[in-house]
C-alpha cells in the first residue's frame, strides 16, 4: 500500500473507533488487507461510509485489538471489589431498601471479566433473585461478543489469579478442554456492542446512566491523551453519586482523573466519585410591609399543556431525578391518556430504579398505545432476559425488528440513537439466546 493511503488509512482507524495503532498492529492490517486483493483507495472510501458494526470495519477492529484475558484477572482488583466496593454498596442499598445494582464492563473483550462480576455478586448476595442486577458488557469487537455471548471456555482462561474452585462451582464440563459456564451466571450479564469514541453515553436507552461501578481496563492504553480524557469525562457523568471507576494498571494518568477521589487499597489505586451535596441557600429576607390597594378581577388561567409536563419529566429523568419525573408523568397523565412515550418513559424510570413489574406494565401501555413501538418491545426484551424468560425476550425483539423495517436506517428514533443502531443492537442481544 502507497504511504498516502497508509497515513490515510490509520487516521481513518483512529478516528472512528479510537484507536492508536503500535506498529506491530499496523503491520497486521496491512497484511489482511493485501491478502484482499482490492482497489485501496475504494475500500477506504467504503469504510468512510459505513459503520462500524459492518463486516468490513469489525475485521480490521479484529486484527487492531487484543481479547487475551482470564477470568478474575488483577487480583489487587477483585480484592478490593469483594471486601470494600461491593460490601458497602449493598449494604447502602440494604439500608435503602433499594436493592438493585448497575455496573458496566466497558471493553468486555470475551468476556472473563463480566462473568467475573457476577460470580462475585452471586457470592456477595445470598437472597440475590430479590436483587435487580444490570451487569453490561459492552465491546467494539462483535467477534468478541459473540464468543462471549456462548458462554464456551478453553483451559487458557483459568490461569495466573483465577481461584481454583471457579470450574467446578461455576462451570459445566463439555469436554476434556471446555467448560460451559452455568445458566445462572450467564443470564445475569449483557453484551452489547458500543464504541466507546463514538457512541452516546450516559444514555438512558443503552443503559449506561446512573451507574454504580465502571470498569474499563487496558481499554485506554490504545487512545490518544484526547481521547482518553473526553472517554474519563463522560465516564464520570455515567456514574452515579458515590459511584466507582476502575481502569487497568498501565493506565493511569493522574490529571485526567483529576474530578475523581483518588482511593487506595492494597497494592491498587480505585477512583471515586463524590457524591456532591446539595448547595444550601439563605431564605431571601422577607420584604418591608406595604398597604397595597384593592385586588384586581380574578382572571382563571389555563392549566399548562401537558406536553409542558411531558418535557419536565424527561429533563428530570435526564438529571435522574426519578422522583420529580414520575411526578410530572403523573400530572400528565390524565389529559393524555394515549400517549405512548409518557408510558414508555414511565417504564424506562421504573427499569432504572430496579422495579421490574412496575416498568413491564408501563411498557406495555406504551405498546397498547402504540403496537409498533420498537424501544418500548426492545426494553421489554432487556427486563424479560435479566429473568431469565428467553422466549418472551426473543418475542419482544422480532417485534421491534419487524417494527423497524420500514425505518430508514439512518432516522433518528431518539436524540441519541438511529434506527439502524437498534437494529444492529437487537440481532446481536438475539444471536445471544
Amino acid at each position: 500500500m502507497k504511504p498516502l493511503i497508509l497515513n490515510y488509512l490509520y487516521k481513518t482507524i483512529q478516528q472512528r473507533t479510537g484507536l492508536v495503532l503500535n506498529e506491530t498492529r499496523r503491520q497486521d492490517i496491512v497484511r489482511y488487507i493485501e491478502k484482499l486483493d482490492i482497489d485501496h483507495a475504494n475500500y477506504l472510501e467504503k469504510l468512510q461510509c459505513l459503520p462500524v458494526s459492518h463486516k468490513l470495519w469489525q475485521d480490521i477492529i479484529h486484527h487492531a485489538t487484543v481479547g487475551e484475558t482470564y477470568f478474575f484477572r488483577n487480583k489487587a482488583h477483585f480484592n478490593a471489589l469483594q471486601h470494600h466496593i461491593l460490601p458497602k454498596l449493598i449494604q447502602e442499598r440494604r439500608q435503602k431498601g433499594s436493592l438493585y445494582l448497575r455496573i458496566w464492563s466497558a471493553g468486555c473483550a470475551t468476556g472473563e471479566e463480566p462473568y467475573s462480576l457476577a460470580m462475585l455478586l452471586s457470592q456477595l448476595l445470598p437472597d440475590i433473585e430479590q436483587w435487580s442486577v444490570m451487569l453490561l458488557a459492552t465491546d467494539i469487537n462483535t467477534n468478541f461478543l459473540d464468543f462471549a455471548s456462548r458462554g464456551r471456555y478453553g483451559h487458557r482462561a483459568f490461569r495466573n489469579e483465577t481461584p481454583n474452585h471457579l470450574a467446578d462451582r461455576w462451570f459445566e464440563r463439555v469436554n476434556e478442554q471446555t467448560y460451559q459456564i452455568k445458566p445462572i451466571i450467564k443470564r445475569m450479564v449483557t453484551f452489547t456492542p458500543l464504541n466507546l469514541n463514538a457512541d452516546i453515553f450516559p444514555s438512558l436507552v443503552n443503559g449506561t446512566s446512573n451507574v454504580d461501578l465502571i470498569l474499563c481496563r487496558n481499554v485506554t492504553i490504545y487512545f490518544d491523551r484526547e481521547q482518553t480524557r473526553g472517554l474519563v469525562n463522560r465516564f464520570y457523568s455515567s456514574l452515579a453519586n458515590s459511584g466507582w471507576l476502575i481502569v487497568g494498571h498501565a493506565e493511569p494518568q493522574p490529571e485526567i482523573y483529576n474530578q475523581f477521589k483518588v482511593e487506595y487499597f492494597e497494592r491498587t489505586v480505585l477512583y471515586h466519585k463524590e457524591a456532591v451535596p446539595l448547595p444550601v441557600t439563605k431564605a431571601a429576607p422577607a420584604p418591608p410591609i406595604t398597604i397595597s390597594p384593592p385586588a384586581p378581577p380574578v382572571v382563571k388561567v389555563a392549566p399548562a399543556e401537558v406536553t409542558d409536563y411531558l418535557i419536565a419529566a424527561q429533563d428530570a429523568a435526564d438529571h435522574e431525578d426519578w422522583t420529580q419525573a414520575l411526578t410530572m408523568l403523573a400530572q400528565a397523565e390524565p389529559s393524555n391518556l394515549f400517549n405512548a412515550d409518557l408510558y414508555y418513559l414511565r417504564g424506562v424510570i421504573y427499569q432504572q430504579m430496579g422495579d421490574d413489574v412496575q416498568a413491564i406494565s408501563a411498557l406495555r401501555q406504551a405498546i397498547y398505545c402504540e403496537p409498533r413501538f420498537a424501544l418500548a418491545h426492545y426494553s421489554l426484551g432487556e427486563i424479560y432476559i435479566h429473568q431469565g424468560q428467553e422466549a418472551n425476550a426473543a418475542r419482544h425483539w422480532r417485534r421491534a425488528l419487524k417494527a423497524l423495517h420500514s425505518v430508514p436506517s439512518d432516522d433518528y428514533i431518539r436524540d441519541d440513537l438511529t434506527a439502524g443502531m437498534l437494529q444492529d443492537l437487537i440481532d446481536h442481544r438475539l444471536k445471544g439466546i
